[in-house]
């Protein structure tokens, strides 16, 4: 699945913050001595982990258009809700948003063409809970996520054109019944549908977050973030070091690159905004400035950092 024609510009980045809601796992209580039960409990607890390990790579969350379309997917929604979806740096921003605290869907509805929209996007949670992989749930017909009856699929059609016809691009708390890959059903609570849109404010896609579901038992639960274990625990808890020059220098000319390259393919062949190539093109020069941006953010984080120490030290003498 190509993702060309959603290509997102970078936002501001606006007050990303994290939800913040998670439930800790309780075992069921039964007999057994103390032991048994913890070592049975670490047994599911690694098989889980193994399991959510498993349901994407991260060459498939972190390739460059699936940033690009996160950056629109979270400008969007500020833009719906007036509240940032998540704390994230630009550099860290794919990571985060896969294992976050909420479940995360996006189909392409909108897309020049599209008559039977696809998924493609789904986060760590979103893929657990449809019990589907990557690979699985990209390119399928969003439409699937919902049980094949006739009154099922209108009401979340009437959802998706609710959504679209908003004039603040969002329908909120929304509940429903979902089923997944393998057949369990369950009900979605407290969903917000949006409107995902792109640089001119027209609209590419619809995104879904929720933090919430009941089970077909009537078990209500709360979504859990997924922290990394291993390498990858290593990778995101490490600080991040000041950027050097050569880096700044880089990010410079790639702007400066896909900004004469956007020119030439709108003044020297006559291209539009609507064209793909221009839409790809500015992706990559939107993403740049952003990584630009935030290179610069951090190098003067740094200083003042530094000019602080230093300051500090003299007044002690």
């Amino acid at each position: 699945i190509t993702m060309q024609s959603l290509i997102p510009r970078a936002p501001a980045l606006r007050g990303l913050r994290s939800t913040g809601r998670h439930v800790a796992v309780c075992a069921k209580k039964g007999k057994g001595s103390s032991q048994g039960k913890s070592a049975i409990a670490d047994l599911l607890k690694k098989k889980k982990d193994e399991e959510a390990a498993q349901v994407a790579s991260p060459d498939e969350y972190r390739d460059p258009e699936v940033r690009a379309l996160l950056l629109y997917t979270v400008d969007s929604y500020y833009r719906a809700t007036k509240q940032p979806l998540i704390e994230a740096d630009f550099d860290v921003l794919p990571d985060a948003l896969f294992n976050a605290p909420f479940a995360l869907l996006i189909h392409n509805r909108f897309q020049e063409g599209v008559k039977d929209p696809l998924f493609i996007y789904g986060n760590r949670a979103a893929l657990t809970l449809f019990e589907a992989s990557w690979g699985e749930l990209v390119g399928t017909p969003s439409r699937k996520s919902a049980a094949d009856e006739q009154t099922t699929q209108e009401e979340r059609q009437r959802l998706l054109d609710a959504a679209a016809a908003s004039p603040v691009g969002a329908v909120f708390n929304y509940e429903g019944w979902r089923v997944s890959f393998k057949g369990t059903k369950f009900q979605l609570k407290g969903v917000t549908l949006f409107n995902v849109l792109d640089p001119d404010g027209d609209k590419i896609g619809q995104a879904a977050v929720f933090d919430r579901y009941v089970t077909e038992g009537g078990k209500e639960v709360s979504i859990e973030g997924y922290t990394p274990a291993g390498a990858d625990a290593a990778a995101a808890a490490a600080p991040l070091l000041p950027p050097s020059q050569e880096e700044i220098d880089a990010a410079e000319a790639a702007v400066k690159q896909w900004g004469d390259y956007v020119r030439t393919l709108k003044e020297q062949q006559g291209l539009t905004n609507k064209d793909p190539a221009v839409m790809e093109a500015v992706g990559n020069l939107t993403a740049w400035k952003a990584q630009l941006a935030s290179l610069q953010q951090r190098l003067e984080a740094e200083l003042a950092a530094a000019k602080a120490a230093f300051d500090d030290e003299d007044d002690e003498e």
